[in-house]
Formats: C-alpha cells, sequence, structure tokens
C-alpha cells in the first residue's frame, strides 16, 4: 500500500525503461451513451540492474461512457497472459 499511495519503491531504483503498445482495438456493443471496447497490449520492459528485458502481454476491455465532457473511461479489465513473472512487479497508481 505504501508503494502506491507514494509512488516510490527502493526495488525499482532506478524505474525501469518500458515502452507499452496497444493493437487490435475493435469497438463491441456502441449505443448512444456507451460503448466496449477491447484489444491486445504488450509492455516491453528492460531492468538496468539485471542488464535484461522482458515482455509482458494481454488483453485490455474498457467500458467508457458519453458524458457532457466527452467519453470516459468507466471500467478497465486487463488480464495478463504469460503467467510467469521473472521479477518483482511495481504497480504505480498514476
Amino acid at each position: 500500500v505504501w508503494r502506491i499511495r507514494s509512488g516510490q519503491s527502493i526495488a525499482s531504483t532506478p524505474l525501469p525503461r518500458t515502452s507499452h503498445a496497444v493493437n487490435n482495438i475493435m469497438v463491441d456493443d456502441l449505443t448512444d451513451d456507451g460503448m466496449t471496447v477491447r484489444s491486445t497490449w504488450q509492455a516491453n520492459c528492460f531492468f538496468h540492474k539485471k542488464n535484461k528485458s522482458d515482455l509482458f502481454y494481454g488483453d485490455y476491455e474498457h467500458k467508457l461512457r458519453k458524458t457532457d465532457d466527452g467519453w470516459k473511461i468507466c471500467r478497465k479489465y486487463v488480464v495478463l497472459k504469460n503467467d510467469y513473472i521473472p521479477t518483482m512487479l511495481d504497480i504505480y497508481n498514476a
């Protein structure tokens, strides 16, 4: 909990270099006030301390709602498809 609230992690200093890609974006269930969007994602991570790169990948499902301010994400569902994570994995609340 401390890591999420502080945005810091001693284990991830320096932070890994990352590159993210979102692909195969498909719109489902389009209505006047909402839609479901499905896609695939990849995250390439380079870890300085180990001089090693790892690839993580999976699926996204976003539910969007139309508001007066434009489209807003009201639900995000993430599926990680490679179940072996060869290092500590930090999450950050942005």
